[in-house]
């Protein structure tokens, strides 16, 4: 049996990480990970939205760093940090810039996700895939949440929420919503209802039903009133993309 505790808050390449993304941390070697895909949309890339010399330069320069780190983490590691310092003043604060596909128009990194998620749910530790996805239960802790700049900088937000489920898509689905994000504006939350090999959901999102010691959320998640929903402040790479419509 799996048993998920994430915390409730946004994601720069993801939207939000709750049930689904957590489980990205069980990999050792995050950044070997695939993130996101070099280049703009132009150049069939999710990196950034908009293309420019400046954009390459600021590309060509990290990919050399890193590179170096992995040749000679010693000597080069140093100068990367001071590196960051100078391409901060040149190519601007990754809080108020786009890169590193943070922004909605990520279109690899919920597949990383979906991918991690149905090798949990159908390995038994010796064969994959098997038959019957394990038990699951999902606890998201939103108590206290982080809104803005998530995972790694987020600002709290007094919640006083927990969600719990059976499905880490379901739990997703209500606390994105909670967040006051629309779940189907996530294609991480969106794609996993359509997925039909080694299925993530196995239910379709008018499925879901809220159970609730709170009256005015308690029902089917689609007829439940935004105007109760907490309204989170998206990642700014996400804002104006996936905010819940009255």
């Amino acid at each position: 049996m799996i048993v998920n505790i994430p915390k409730l808050k946004t994601h720069k390449k993801v939207g939000a990480t709750l049930c689904l993304k957590n489980i990205v941390g069980i990999n050792t070697g995050r950044n070997r990970l695939p993130h996101y895909i070099n280049g703009s949309p132009r150049d069939h890339g999710d990196e950034f939205p908009d293309p420019g010399p400046h954009r390459s330069l600021e590309h060509t320069g990290i990919r050399t760093f890193e590179r170096g780190m992995l040749k000679h983490p010693g000597i080069v590691a140093p100068l990367f940090r001071i590196s960051k310092r100078v391409g901060k003043r040149l190519f601007g604060d990754t809080r108020r810039v786009i890169r590193t596909g943070n922004w909605y128009g990520n279109d690899t990194c919920w597949r990383m996700v979906h991918d991690i998620n149905a090798c949990i749910l159908y390995s038994d530790g010796e064969r994959f895939p098997v038959q019957r996805a394990k038990r699951y239960l999902g606890i998201v802790d939103g108590i206290v949440g982080g809104e803005g700049d998530g995972p790694e900088a987020p600002e709290p937000v007094t919640a006083g929420l927990i969600v719990a489920g059976l499905n880490p898509v379901a739990v997703d689905s209500v606390s994105v919503w909670m967040m006051g994000f629309d779940p189907l504006k996530l294609a991480m939350i969106r794609n996993a209802f359509e997925r039909r090999d080694l299925p993530l959901a196995g239910f379709g999102y008018d499925d879901i039903r809220v159970v609730s010691n709170n009256p005015d959320f308690v029902g089917a998640l689609r007829q439940l009133d935004p105007a109760r929903s907490l309204r989170f402040k998206p990642h700014f790479g996400w804002s104006g993309h996936v905010e819940l419509e009255p």
